[in-house]
């Protein structure tokens, strides 16, 4: 699965480049400044609990301090090295779509949201994205409590109304990258385009 860099942030999903052992990847990457990183979205999104604050369609240069539902989830996914579009009903059409019992950490998870003049012409009514952070957890950025919070599926369904779970990020591993932006990395297939390169020399 190939993934858009996020700034200066790339995934790679290790399937797309499978006759390559991990290390090598790494060390032909880190020849051209590519360091792999550790992002654990569940950790991330529970860093910005208590800490960034609500508005509703706010830039998303204020993000992570300043956040709405889908700038929330757009920046933890930056973070990860994946770009998601910017609106919650946009980030719908993203990976793939799995069952509400299905859901793992990672998982995106839509809903109706408050404004239900935006909502109401949105496909399915979606207005609201939250991401799960463990079994039955979901952290959201909350008109309701004025900032990033943490609670079970069946809180953030309060008042709203279950609009499906997409999976963007594939069960096998998948490495996130910093890139420096002399490189010019737009999506993994660079970073893969840079893996072959570097073993036909």
């Amino acid at each position: 699965m190939y993934f858009q860099a996020a700034g200066t942030r790339c995934a790679l999903d290790l399937r797309d480049i499978a006759h390559i052992s991990q290390e090598r990847i790494e060390q032909i990457l880190d020849l051209h400044g590519c360091l792999a990183m550790e992002i654990d979205l569940a950790d991330l999104a529970r860093s910005l609990i208590n800490v960034a604050v609500y508005r509703r369609g706010v830039s998303l240069s204020l993000a992570p301090h300043t956040v709405d539902c889908s700038s929330f989830t757009k920046w933890l996914y930056a973070e990860r090295g994946v770009r998601l579009p910017r609106r919650a009903v946009q980030q719908l059409a993203c990976g793939m779509e799995v069952g509400r019992e299905r859901m793992e950490t990672g998982d995106l998870v839509f809903s109706t949201g408050r404004w239900n003049d935006v909502a109401s012409h949105a496909p399915d009514g979606v207005g609201h994205v939250g991401i799960a952070i463990g079994p039955d957890r979901v952290a959201h950025a909350s008109f309701e409590s004025g900032g990033v919070t943490e609670c079970s599926l069946e809180s953030y369904l309060v008042g709203r109304e279950y609009r499906g779970t997409r999976r963007v990020l594939p069960p096998s591993p998948v490495l996130t990258f910093s890139t420096p932006s002399s490189l010019d990395v737009e999506s993994s297939e660079d970073l893969i385009w840079i893996i072959r390169r570097e073993l036909q020399k």
